[in-house]
């Protein structure tokens, strides 16, 4: 009788704790991770600023690009991408960086944001997210734009004491 008892708690421990077991890892599989939040939150923003009707005007449209570069500025280290742009020949240069980093910085915004703005409203879908490390996070992304044509994004972010950066 006593072995019957300790048999029916001992299986019942054993079902508490698959079901926590379980529970813990549904999470953390669903669960965003501080970086993916970070990303889709700024992402979110963005689109809110490029699909903004009282923006949308071409007499708004420089206070509409303050904003996106605002935001921006927030999510990408640009003076991190201007470096790694420039690879090994980073070191050479170094004494030019300070000039070469807002001509970086203007040039990423030619090319992009006119992309970004006939786009604003693209969907984008968060396909993978890889913890490489207590400091480095991939994220990649699909978007899908209105001409129906598809690409890929892959995001590294890295933390930093500002916090999370693309």
């Amino acid at each position: 009788m006593r072995t019957q008892a300790m048999n029916g708690k001992l299986v019942v421990a054993l079902a508490l704790f698959v079901i926590v077991l379980v529970a813990a890892r549904s999470f953390s599989v669903d669960a965003d991770s501080t970086a993916l939040g970070y990303l889709k939150t700024h992402i979110a923003t963005l689109q809110q600023v490029l699909t903004d009707p009282k923006l949308a005007d071409h007499t708004h449209q420089a206070e509409r690009r303050k904003l996106e570069r605002l935001i921006l500025q927030q999510l990408f280290d640009f003076h991190e991408m201007a470096r790694r742009s420039l690879g090994a020949d980073a070191r050479k240069y170094e004494d030019r960086m300070r000039e070469f980093t807002p001509l970086f910085i203007d040039f990423l915004e030619h090319v992009y944001v006119g992309e970004l703005e006939e786009n604003g409203d693209a969907k984008i879908q968060y396909v993978r997210e890889l913890i490489v490390g207590d400091k480095i996070v991939e994220i990649d992304t699909k978007t899908k734009l209105r001409d129906g044509s598809e690409y890929s994004v892959d995001y590294r972010l890295m933390l930093s004491p500002a916090g999370w950066r693309v």
